[in-house]
This record gives C-alpha cells, sequence and structure tokens, in this order.
C-alpha cells in the first residue's frame, strides 16, 4: 500500500488494495506435491528413464537411470548434454559391444539418430540386452526409456532355437509330413514328402493341384478320412492307400493322420510312409509261400510218376534183352526215349520245387560257359550268333555241373525263342560285391562275393506283367505244347539252392538279360568225372537181395531185373514182412528199400533193425523221392548207397558192384 500524512506530517496509515492468494499458493504447493510424487513414481519404475530438453540437455532421470550409470556420481547431472552422457557411459564401461573399438563414430551416429527412430536395442559386453524408445514431446525436448529385455531376449532366442530344432527335426526327416487346412489348401511340405510324391521341390507340391495326389479310384475313400478327422469323429486316422506320383505312377503308402493348430488354423497333418520295400519284401513272401506250396504238389506228383516210370523203364530194359527183332528194338528204343524224357522232367519238377539232389563241386565258370559255347551254335540255329565276353580273372563257383550246365542251355534256349527271325545271345561273366541293398528282394540270400553270369539277348523283351511271373511254375508265354513254364522256375530253383539269387531286366522290344549270381569260391577245383556206368551186364552170382516195396508193379520190376542180373531176390511189401524175412534167412546179402513205406516203419527204419538182426549188412535205399529229403533219416556213414527211381538196368547194375566191391574191399 502507499503512506498517507496529515497536514502537520504526521503519518497516518496506508492506502491501497488487497487480494487473497491462499488458493494460489496452495495450488502450487500441490504442483509441487504431485511433481515430487510423480517423480518419485518415475524414480520406481525399473526402466530407466531420461528427460532432455529441447537443445538435447539432460533435465531430470531417474534412480534406474543414475544405478545403470554407475550409482552415485558428481559426473551424471542435470544440464549434461546428450554427448556429454553418452561419453561418460562410455567412461564407466556402460558402452554397448557394437561401440568397442570405434567408439568417436559410435558417438556421432548416436547422436545423429536421437529422437528420430521409435526404438532401437543395444547388447552390453556382459550380454545383457537394453531396448530404447524415445519420445518427442510437445515442447521439443525428448524422453528416453531404456529397458533390461535380456531376459525376454533369452526366452524369444529358446523359442527361436526350439522352433530351428523342430524345423530341422521336420525337414531332415525320412518320412513325408504335410500339412493342410480345408479353406487354404497345403500349408506346409518337408523335402522328403516332396521326394516321395516326385515333385522338384516343397514349393512345387504345395503349388500342385489339390487332388493331384490320389488317384481317381482313392478320392471318395481318403475325403471321408478327412472329413472324419476334421469333424472331431475320430481323434487320429491311419490308413494305407494307393498314392499318385507327379509322372503318375503309383506308390503304396501308408499315412497317419491328425488335427492339428497350424499358425492359429486348424490344420490336418499327415506323416507318409513309402510302404513298397514292405510290399515287395510282403509280395516275395507269399511267391516263397506258393512256390513252397506248388513245390510240396509238384515234389508228390514226381514221386508217383518216377514209380510209373520205373515200371515202364524197367520193362522195356528186359524185353529189349530179350528181343532180336532190330525194328520192334528200335520201337522200344523211342519208347525208352519218352519214359526218360519223363524223368528229365521230374527232374526239372524237383529242381523247380528246391528238391533236387545236388552233386556240388568247385566249378570254373568261365571253362564251363567256354566248353557250353561251342555245343549251343548247332543248338541255337544259324540265325543267331552267341557271343561270349569272359572276366579273366573270374572266381569259382560251387554248384551241380550238369544243373549249372541246364541253367546256361535253358536260357539260351528262351533267348532263342525270344527271336524267331534272329539276333544275338550275348553270354557275359565277372566278378560281383553284393550288398544288403542289392538283396532286399531276395530273403535268406547273404552279401558277399559273387559270380555273375549274365545271359542277354536282342529279341522281343518281357512286360512288366510277364516278369512279375516269369519264375512261377508252369507260367508259359508259349502257345500250348510248345513249353512246359518250368524254365526259369528250374532255374531259378536251382540257384537259390545252391545260395545264389536270379534277377531279370527286360523291356518289350529291346531284349532280355538275365542275371544269376552264384557265391564266389576260392579257386576252382574241378572235381572227378563220375564213374562210367555199367553196361547192365556184370552179373551178381549167388548175391542174395531183399527187395522190400509196396507198390506191387514196381516190386516186381525190381525183382526181376535184379533176378536178371545173376541176383537171388528176396521180395517184402513193408517192414514187418521184410523183418520177417531177414529172421528166416540169415543168407541174405544186400537190403534194397524202399524209403517210403506203408506201416509205421520207413526204409531207414528197417535197415536199421536190419544191422541189429545181420550185422554188416549193406543197405541200399531207393525213392522217387531224392535222397536229401531224407538227410534227417540217415546219415552218410550209416547207409551211403542211394539211388533214385526210374533207373536202368546200367545204373542198378553199375550201383550193385560198387556196393560189393566195396564189402570186398572192407573185408581184406
Amino acid at each position: 500500500g502507499k503512506p498517507l500524512f496529515d497536514s502537520q506530517g504526521a503519518f497516518r496509515g496506508y492506502r491501497g488494495t488487497g487480494r487473497d492468494i491462499s488458493a494460489e499458493v496452495n495450488a502450487r504447493e500441490e504442483n509441487a506435491r504431485i511433481q515430487e510424487q510423480f517423480l518419485d513414481a518415475i524414480d520406481q519404475i525399473p526402466d530407466m528413464i531420461a528427460l532432455y530438453d529441447s537443445s538435447d540437455r539432460l533435465v531430470h532421470f531417474n534412480r534406474a537411470f543414475m544405478k545403470a550409470a554407475g550409482g552415485e556420481t558428481d559426473r551424471m547431472f542435470v544440464g549434461m548434454t546428450l554427448e556429454e552422457v553418452i561419453r561418460e557411459r562410455i567412461r564407466i564401461g556402460k558402452a554397448p559391444d557394437d561401440a568397442i573399438g570405434r567408439e568417436e563414430e559410435w558417438i556421432a551416429e548416436r547422436i545423429s539418430r536421437f529422437g528420430k527412430s521409435p526404438g532401437s536395442r543395444e547388447t552390453q559386453r556382459d550380454g545383457r540386452v537394453f531396448e530404447i524408445r524415445e519420445d518427442k514431446l510437445a515442447n521439443g525436448g525428448t524422453m528416453v526409456i531404456v529397458r533390461n529385455v535380456t531376459a525376454r531376449n533369452q526366452n524369444e532366442k529358446a523359442l527361436r532355437d526350439s522352433e530351428a530344432r523342430y524345423r530341422s527335426l521336420i525337414e531332415n526327416s525320412d518320412l513325408g509330413i504335410l500339412v493342410g487346412s480345408i479353406t487354404k489348401g497345403r500349408l506346409f511340405v518337408n523335402r522328403a514328402c516332396a521326394d516321395l510324391f516326385g515333385f522338384d521341390s516343397p514349393e512345387e507340391l504345395i503349388a500342385a493341384p489339390r487332388m493331384a495326389l490320389i488317384p481317381d479310384y482313392e478320392i471318395d475313400r481318403i475325403a471321408k478320412l478327412r472329413e472324419d478327422v476334421f469333424a472331431g469323429r475320430v481323434s487320429d486316422s491311419n490308413y494305407e492307400y494307393d498314392a499318385q506320383r507327379k509322372d503318375g505312377s503309383i506308390i503304396p503308402l501308408q499315412v497317419f493322420m491328425q488335427r492339428i493348430t497350424w499358425e492359429g488354423e486348424e490344420a490336418l497333418l499327415r506323416t507318409f510312409v513309402d510302404m513298397s520295400d514292405r510290399k515287395r519284401a510282403e509280395e516275395q513272401l507269399q511267391q516263397s509261400q506258393k512256390m513252397e506250396a506248388v513245390g510240396q504238389l509238384t515234389g508228390g506228383i514226381a514221386h508217383e510218376f518216377n514209380n510209373l516210370l520205373m515200371v515202364i523203364v524197367g520193362n522195356l530194359d528186359l524185353t529189349m534183352g530179350r528181343v532180336t527183332d532190330d525194328r520192334a528194338r528200335q520201337f522200344m528204343s523211342f519208347a525208352m526215349d519218352s519214359a526218360m524224357r519223363g524223368a528229365d522232367l521230374t527232374s526239372k519238377l524237383l529242381s523247380f520245387s528246391r528238391k533236387q539232389t545236388l552233386r556240388a563241386q568247385d566249378l570254373d565258370l568261365n571253362g564251363l560257359v567256354a566248353g557250353m559255347r561251342e555245343m549251343l551254335g548247332p543248338t541255337i540255329g544259324e540265325t543267331i550268333s552267341v557271343d561270349a565276353e569272359l572276366a579273366p580273372d573270374t572266381g569259382s563257383v560251387h554248384a551241380d555241373k550238369s544243373l549249372l550246365e541246364n541253367v546256361l542251355l535253358n536260357l539260351a534256349l528262351n533267348a532263342r525263342d525270344s527271336m524267331p527271325t534272329g539276333g544275338s545271345i550275348s553270354i557275359t561273366t565277372s566278378n560281383r560285391i553284393v550288398d544288403s541293398g542289392q538283396l532286399a528282394a531276395h530273403p535268406g540270400i547273404g552279401p558277399g562275393n559273387y559270380v555273375l553270369m549274365s545271359v542277354t539277348d536282342t529279341g522281343s523283351g518281357m512286360t512288366p506283367d510277364v516278369m512279375e511271373h516269369a519264375i512261377e511254375p508252369f507260367f508259359t508265354t508259349k502257345d500250348v505244347g510248345e513249353g512246359t513254364g518250368l524254365g526259369l522256375s528250374m532255374v531259378h530253383g536251382f540257384v537259390e539252392q545252391s545260395g545264389g539269387f536270379v534277377e531279370i531286366e527286360s523291356e518289350p522290344g529291346k531284349g532280355t538279360s538275365i542275371h544269376v549270381y552264384l557265391p564266389r569260391v576260392v579257386g576252382p577245383d574241378i572235381g572227378p568225372e563220375p564213374d562210367i556206368q555199367s553196361d547192365g551186364h556184370v552179373q551178381q552170382v549167388n548175391t542174395t537181395v531183399l527187395v522190400v516195396e509196396d507198390k506191387l508193379d514196381v516190386r516186381k520190376i525190381v525183382a526181376e531185373i535184379l533176378s536178371d542180373l545173376g541176383c537171388n531176390v528176396i521180395e517184402a511189401e513193408d517192414g514187418e514182412s521184410a523183418l520177417a524175412r531177414l529172421a528166416e534167412r540169415r543168407d541174405i546179402d544186400l537190403l534194397f528199400t524202399d524209403v517210403v513205406l506203408p506201416g509205421g516203419m520207413n526204409g531207414p527204419d528197417i535197415a536199421t533193425e536190419a544191422r541189429r538182426i545181420t550185422p554188416g549188412l549193406k543197405i541200399v535205399l531207393t525213392s522217387g523221392y531224392p535222397d536229401e529229403e531224407f538227410n534227417d533219416l540217415v546219415s552218410d556213414d550209416e547207409f551211403p548207397w542211394f539211388i533214385r527211381k526210374p533207373y536202368r538196368k546200367s545204373e542198378i547194375a553199375s550201383l550193385l558192384d560198387r556196393v560189393l566191391r566195396a564189402t570186398r574191399a572192407a573185408n581184406v
């Protein structure tokens, strides 16, 4: 106010106006309190917060910012420029990794982008990661918020690593994996799935038409399975179907399908397994079982047929020895030739069924092929050339020589028949190392060193369907009466019995190659040629033979043959009668018995009991079955003599001569 005085000059008071400002004072105090509370709240925030004015000078910072700067220090204070704050951080070792060694350059970069980038990240030398946010304020200043995101970054990295591992597992899986939805089609395909369906890349498969993988006849069934899983009627589905590849070929697949969520969308996960190898193995097993069943049947037929042939051959043999008329003998010779061809047919049947007796020896395969090549020329005909390319270091094989020659002859004749207008046959040999992968279709055959003999022709070739059935018994593409269908089945049976396997390579119009693999042995050891058979005139005077045979016609002809050779013959139809004869006649020198007999005693049983009654008694076993059928019944030491029906008079004469000479040698 203004002081007032009276006329005499005395002070009388003040004159003026007044206003109550209590509210304003209170407001200022409240604002100060709120500001203090706000700043205190900012101090409690774990994020580092700093305020800069429009000149980029530090105006305020919270406790977390101070702590990150190294704690209380007189070097960090309000009024510092941004550059000073940055240099202080570098001084106390708080610079990020990308600033080390280039501090000045980094400072310039940091200042130039200050307030212009909404966010960035810095990684400290100790591994901590900070997220920085810089926001411009209305007054031109800048608010900086720095958050420690190390834990979040580690979690994100762990998630990325997990996803990478998962993706690596999926991408590198041998199983085909496909994810698809109803609305968007295929969402993901791995490399194995693309390869399985014959596509060049997963992307190509994803872009392929929706039904490209399913043949028409499978569409309805697969659609129903998908619908059931999508609708939740079943949680998953495991099924097999014929899948269609890019090139249109069909492969068998096993599929496991289940509903999943893929990137927020309902989808189906399908895992594919190629069943081709398993199907081939199953087909091989079925073929093997079928071959075994047919083999058992043909073995039985061959046995009965050999008994019939025995009667025919025996009667012809005896009659030819008594007839002097040349024309009649010629007719009998024709009949004998036919009967022996019948015996060859039973031999083929037994070989197909893998029941043929093998007389195996180490053979020089090259020598065998070279010898056969000379014989094949006239047999094959002038319009077909026969060439041989034999590797010089080809090893030996352990096989039956005559049957191996028969294999080569059969293959050459088949090749000839495929070239009615002429062509060429090439026979090659070589050494091969066979691994387990090649043997997938040949169960029971082991990997190792093999000798390969290939017979290749330039004929008409085979269709896939013919190749599939080529080794089946009685299968033939020839006209009725022109082939038995036992050629390749015999080859297959013999080669497998010899420890090897057969592969066929053929294409219509491009010829056929039959590859015969036989186990290789070290060095040839060519066995001696078999003994020359007797001409049937060896006389066994005063030799008493007990013939045991249940078939009357067979027994009678065998007895007649032995009598014609000078033997004294005693007959028996079964084990009981045979043992009775032995008990009655102590002068019996030799027991000649069929193996398969009725009445509960087989030939080996009779022979064992006969040896007890007559020690040292010589035993000859005979059967329409091959001798190896009875390996579990007899041993070579006990009963070394065996002859298979049908046999000629000359053969039995030769056998008796060897048996009795062995007896005399043992008694010397």
